[in-house]
């Protein structure tokens, strides 16, 4: 019994001491990778919080940028009155113009309609002279025939 009082550890127990110690030293070695795993995370985090900064304030100039460019530009209602103005002054201009050449047109119309019926006129005269011609002609052959028959007779009745 002394010896327990020594030891206070049984023999039973004495395996224990040296599987805890063990399982200390392997928490301890967990541990030290588990804070540096999270070190390396949040100096990425860090890492990527700067960049997103960057990129934040490069967007915010840009947004700077376009507020500036956007009140360069004409309003619509600036612009509706710009362009009504425009019309009027492109219809008081162009009324003028749009007239003549409806009337050119018109008058090219008519012209189109006359040449028409000269053609027409035209061409019924040619038939007519075609027409003629065919009856003086046939009338001019009849009576050169008539006259080339009665000479080859007259030729004839001289040769007996």
């Amino acid at each position: 019994m002394e010896e327990r009082r020594k030891n206070p550890i049984c023999l039973h127990h004495f395996g224990l001491e040296e599987q805890i110690r063990s399982l200390c030293t392997k928490i301890v070695a967990v541990e030290k990778l588990l804070n540096v795993q999270i070190q390396g995370q949040r100096d990425a985090i860090n890492v990527a919080k700067v960049e997103m900064e960057r990129r934040l304030e490069a967007m915010n100039e840009f947004r700077a940028q376009l507020s500036t460019q956007a009140s360069t530009f004409i309003s619509r209602s600036e612009m509706e009155l710009r362009m009504e103005k425009l019309d009027e002054r492109n219809r008081l201009t162009l009324a003028p113009i749009l007239e003549k050449v409806e009337a050119i047109e018109k008058m090219g119309l008519r012209e189109q309609g006359g040449l028409t019926w000269k053609n027409y006129i035209i061409t019924v005269l040619i038939a007519l002279a075609v027409y003629l011609a065919g009856q003086f002609g046939t009338d001019v052959l009849r009576k050169m025939t008539r006259d080339s028959a009665y000479e080859s007779k007259y030729e004839q009745w001289q040769q007996r």
